[in-house]
């Protein structure tokens, strides 16, 4: 992505505004979260021309909405934002056929997973972490068996640590 967009936009400027949302919600203040979350992603839609579904961007604020909704208690949200994410990923136009997304599904599947373990520890963050690996599971079935019966192992750990 370019380092500014078009209105003075900046990917510095957007990665900020998720560290300033984390923070708040660990702090407590999921209002004040989501309000910095929601400004990273139309910082991330500047940035990517307005084409923002299935963008790395979006993907990111996306996590960060959902990881609010969960530490709100509303998972049902939660689980929404990770729906959306999941049917702009789909609907993303690729070079190769439509049935041929391995390398954009692990990279989402990974996305995901990474961000589950990074944020366990922020209110919601275990049940929003238990939802993404979830979702990761189908992405990476896609991909390769072996990876899959990795995930699912790693899944079956973090479970019976929450």
């Amino acid at each position: 992505f370019p380092l500014s967009a078009p209105g003075g936009h900046s990917g510095g400027e957007r990665l900020a505004r998720h560290a300033t949302g984390l923070a708040l919600l660990a702090l407590g203040d999921a209002s004040a979260a989501r309000r910095h979350h929601i400004l990273a992603m139309r910082d991330g839609e500047a940035l990517a021309g307005g084409a923002a579904a299935a963008s790395l961007p979006f993907v990111q604020s996306s996590l960060h909405l959902g990881l609010v909704e969960f530490a709100t208690g509303d998972g049902r949200a939660g689980k929404v934002r990770i729906e959306r994410l999941l049917q702009a990923f789909d609907a993303a136009p690729t070079a190769a056929a439509p049935s041929a997304k391995p390398a954009p599904a692990l990279e989402l599947a990974e996305l995901m997973i990474r961000f589950a373990r990074a944020h366990g520890w922020v209110p919601g963050g275990d049940q929003f972490a238990a939802a993404l690996m979830d979702a990761a599971g189908p992405l990476l079935r896609r991909v390769s068996g072996e990876r899959f019966a990795a995930h699912m192992a790693e899944h079956g750990m973090l479970l019976s640590r929450a």
